[in-house]
This record gives structure tokens, C-alpha cells and sequence, in this order.
């Protein structure tokens, strides 16, 4: 059996220093792909600008009319505070009346629904404290 010689091996090549962050086997990008990044990123600060410019004023929104609070207030307001604390959380009352039965002094503070829903969020009052919260399906 007679041996054949294999291939000649391939010439090394020596080894190319770094150039810009790349070797030379590495084939170079087209330029236009560095400069339509650019445009896109230019694109999203000008319109992230021109949201934030439309976004509104630096002005506070109108006060709630008095005797009106939302839902998220009403829930917020634990039982057993007292009327000077519930009264400073979502402000005097619409109406007020009293409970047939309570002892003196009780009586239930209603508010409206401050989206004018036909709602009326009802707190009552056991002497000076939040005894009872509740939803009624009407306008105060």
C-alpha cells in the first residue's frame, strides 16, 4: 500500500491588529445603516419633545365643587375617625341627616358622586366617630 501525500497545508496568516474595533475578516457595514439609525433615533427626541410639549398645563385642575368626593377618596376614609379628620379628607358635606334610632348626636353626612353618577356616598357617625360607609343607587 503506498501512502499518498494529503493537501499542502494552508498558509497561516498572521494575525492583523484591531483596527476601529474591527479585524479585517470582519466585512464593513454599509454606511447608510450607521446614519439611518441616527435619523431614527432623531426622529423618537423630537416626537418625545412634541408629546411632552401637548401634555397639558402647569396649572392645577379646578377644585371639586364642595359636598362631592369619587370612590377612591370614599374607600381610602377607615372607620373610626372622627368628623374633624373625615371632614379635612373629603371636605363638608353635601347634605347631612339623622338616623331614626341612633343615639343623639348621630347622624350620616352625604356626599355626591364627583362624576356625576346618580350615586351618593354616605358616611355615619356614631357620636363623634365613623361607624358605617355606604354606596346609595341616587343623588343626594
Amino acid at each position: 500500500m503506498t501512502r499518498r501525500p494529503g493537501p499542502p497545508p494552508r498558509p497561516r496568516r498572521k494575525a492583523t491588529p484591531f483596527i476601529a474595533g474591527r479585524t479585517a475578516e470582519v466585512p464593513r457595514r454599509a454606511p447608510w445603516l450607521a446614519a439611518a439609525a441616527a435619523m431614527v433615533v432623531l426622529v423618537v427626541i423630537i416626537g418625545i419633545a412634541l408629546l411632552s410639549s401637548f401634555g397639558g398645563s402647569d396649572e392645577a385642575p379646578p377644585p371639586a365643587p364642595p359636598g362631592t368626593t369619587d370612590r377612591a377618596s370614599w374607600v381610602l376614609v377607615p372607620t373610626g375617625r372622627s368628623r374633624a379628620q373625615v371632614s379635612g379628607l373629603l371636605g363638608p358635606p353635601l347634605r347631612t341627616r339623622e338616623r331614626a334610632g341612633d343615639p343623639a348626636g348621630s347622624e350620616c353626612w352625604l356626599y355626591a358622586a364627583r362624576s356625576g353618577r346618580a350615586l351618593t356616598y354616605e358616611l355615619c357617625f356614631r357620636g363623634d366617630f365613623l361607624s358605617e360607609k355606604s354606596i346609595l343607587p341616587y343623588r343626594p
